[in-house]
Formats: structure tokens, sequence, C-alpha cells
């Protein structure tokens, strides 16, 4: 079923105008803005995680971080983190941005923090996460990711105080999804139009 949805997802982006694509990614930019000063409730000082990069998902860092520092939000940035040998482990951590300059393209081709140039940060210090996903479902707050587990092990870690904030156009909405165990759900979906309190 996921890999039937995860086609379904590629089928769609690739029947997407370029032009429309932007249209609704500047619109999902906005949204986002407005949700992080109006519902989110994200106090001033409060971090904001980001991610972007991808060809088929919002790029949150290009077009937010500088809105949100003007905002008085603090924005922090992804990366996967480094073993002692210097390879790249399955789990990720959140960094501080301060500006772009501090940014990069990963080894997966997402935008990653300089962690030489950043701080990292607890999850517990966070106030938002925004998660990518191919869909989601308002009605139950579940996720259908690329199957790489990254966001879900990172969720695992955060408290409950810890504002899960799910980022999808409306085309990406489904009444229902397949949950797994070990699947993250959503607190609040913003989209291009709207954003939803999960039930």
């Amino acid at each position: 079923m996921k890999l039937q949805l995860r086609n379904q997802f590629r089928r769609a982006f690739s029947e997407l105008a370029p032009d429309v694509w932007a249209r609704q990614c500047k619109e999902i930019e906005d949204e986002l803005v407005r949700f992080c000063l109006g519902p989110g409730e994200v106090q001033a000082g409060g971090i904001v995680t980001l991610f972007g990069g991808l060809r088929d998902e919002v790029d949150l860092v290009a077009n937010v971080v500088a809105r949100l520092l003007e905002e008085g939000l603090r924005p922090a940035l992804f990366g996967l983190r480094q073993d002692v040998d210097g390879s790249f482990s399955s789990e990720m951590d959140a960094h501080l941005i301060d500006e772009l300059q501090q940014v990069r393209r990963g080894q997966l081709g997402v935008w990653e923090p300089d962690v030489s140039k950043t701080a990292r940060v607890n999850p517990d210090q966070i106030a938002a996460i925004m998660v990518p996903g191919l869909f989601f479902s308002p009605q139950s707050g579940a996720r259908l990711g690329r199957g790489g587990g990254f966001f879900d092990r990172y969720l695992a870690r955060t408290p409950a105080s810890v504002v899960r904030v799910g980022i999808g156009m409306e085309w990406q909405m489904r009444e229902e999804l397949p949950v797994e165990a070990h699947d993250q759900r959503m607190d609040w979906l913003v989209t291009n139009r709207r954003h939803i309190r999960c039930h």
C-alpha cells in the first residue's frame, strides 16, 4: 500500500506545471509564517526547524529563514549525525541557523547546516518541527514519508510539548493512510491554503 501511494505521489508531482508548483510553494511559505505567528504560538525566540532541498518538496530554507528571523524566531535545520569515523549515521540533529551562509547541500541533496558554524539544538529546546511528507491525513495526523525513517526516529526523541507540523500541498491530503507502530503523527498540517489541527 505504501509503495503504491509513493508511486501516486511521483505521478501527481510529475504532472504539475513548474509555474503551478512555484505558486503553491510561495503560498505554503506564506501560510507557514502565518501559522507560526498565529495558532502555532511560537513565542519570540522560539526555535522552528525547517527542511528543504529535494526537487519535489517545498524549499523552506531559501525563502523562510530570513522571514522567521525578521519575526524574532530562531530557525534550525536538520543534518545527518556524523559518527566518530566520519561516516553518516541514520540519526539527525538540528542546528541553529542565523544566516544562509551556514547552509550547504548535504550528501542526500537536501540543505544541511554547516555543523562547524552552527550550534546543535536538543530536541526539548524546539518549539515546532516542520516535517516533510508525501501524503498526510488531516483526520488522524498520519504521515507517509519516503521510507528512510529519519523524521520518525527524530520525532520519537522529542517531548510532547514540541509541536509537530506536517507541510504539504492540498493535493497531498488524504482521508486515510496506512500507519505502522513506528510512524509518528502530526499535531498540525500546513498546506498552501490553510492550517489544520489534527484530531
